[in-house]
């Protein structure tokens, strides 16, 4: 694991935290599909108590814009310009695979689960397959 994956599980590790403070026991499905050099990570579906609570703790659901940062106060990846809350979407798509939206691209979910305190990333890699015969006669 790559200092920038451990960096960024220690993030999620910290939101699954002040989340199970709170009370709350959801499970969060973000799914990913890419190809041609373009993909999407969907956020999952939230609640307005959920919002709200993620509002309040400071979690923000969206891609940092304008860069990131990892503030070691606070164990989160921060936007770099005016606004110093932590990007879901940013964290989630660090955990994917190197190139997972190039070429025949690939799709998933990362699986947070709050009560059990673990990340899962089911991946599935879009892969080009070539069979090739001759015969001569």
């Amino acid at each position: 694991m790559s200092f920038k994956q451990a960096t960024t599980v220690s993030s999620l590790k910290k939101f699954m935290h002040d989340l199970r403070q709170v009370g709350c026991k959801d499970t969060m499905v973000f799914l990913y599909s890419g190809a041609g050099d373009s993909g999407d990570i969907e956020p999952p579906s939230i609640d307005r108590v959920m919002q709200g609570t993620l509002d309040a703790l400071g979690w923000r659901m969206e891609y940092a814009t304008g860069g990131y940062a990892y503030d070691q106060a606070t164990g989160k990846y921060i936007h770099t310009n005016d606004d110093h809350d932590a990007c879901l979407l940013t964290l989630v798509s660090e955990l994917l695979p190197g190139g997972w939206e190039i070429n025949e691209g690939s799709s998933g979910e990362v699986v947070i689960d709050i009560v059990a305190d673990t990340i899962t990333v089911k991946h599935n890699q879009n892969v080009m397959d070539v069979e090739y015969s001759e015969e001569t006669y």
